[in-house]
C-alpha cells in the first residue's frame, strides 16, 4: 500500500513541476501573440486531459477497491462509480473539443451548428433559438439570390 502511495505522490510531483515549468516557458518565450495564445489553449487542454482521468477513472476505481478494505460498504454508489469510469473515454474527447476554440469551431462547422466567428466572439459559441437557426444561413455559405 505504501508503494502505491509513493508512486502516486511521485507522479503528482512530476506533474506539478512540469505544469510550473511549461507555464513559465510559455510566458517567457518570445512567440507571436497568436502562437502564444494557441500554446496556452493547448496547455489548458493538456491540463484538462491530466485531471480528467483522476476525476473520472482513478478516484472512482480507488474508492471501489479501497472502501471495502476498510469495511465501508459502497452499495449503490459503486454502480455510479463504475458508470463514471465508463464515461471517461468519451468525456475526455469532448473536453478537448470544448477547451480548444479552433477545434470547437471546426466541429461546429462540420455538424453545421451555428457558431460566431472566433474574432468577434473570441472563441465562445453564441446561443441561438431554433427559429434563428432555421432562418439564418450558415456563415460563408453561398446563398443563391431569389428570382424576381
Amino acid at each position: 500500500m505504501s508503494v502505491c502511495i509513493g508512486l502516486f505522490t511521485a507522479t503528482s510531483a512530476v506533474i506539478t513541476v512540469s505544469i510550473v515549468l511549461i507555464s513559465r516557458s510559455i510566458k517567457a518565450s518570445d512567440l507571436a501573440p497568436r502562437t502564444r495564445k494557441m500554446q496556452q489553449q493547448l496547455f489548458r487542454a493538456l491540463l484538462i486531459q491530466t485531471a480528467a482521468p483522476c476525476l473520472f477513472s482513478y478516484i472512482p476505481l480507488a474508492t471501489i477497491l479501497l472502501f471495502p478494505l476498510t469495511g465501508i460498504d459502497v452499495g449503490a454508489l459503486g454502480t455510479v462509480l463504475i458508470m463514471t469510469t465508463a464515461l471517461f473515454p468519451s468525456l475526455d474527447a469532448i473536453l478537448v473539443v470544448l477547451f480548444i476554440p479552433r477545434l470547437r469551431y471546426a466541429v461546429c462547422r462540420a455538424f453545421r451548428i451555428p457558431y460566431e466567428d472566433s474574432s468577434t466572439a473570441q472563441g465562445y459559441s453564441v446561443p441561438y433559438s431554433l427559429n434563428q437557426i432555421v432562418q439564418r444561413p450558415m456563415t460563408g455559405a453561398k446563398v443563391s439570390p431569389t428570382p424576381h
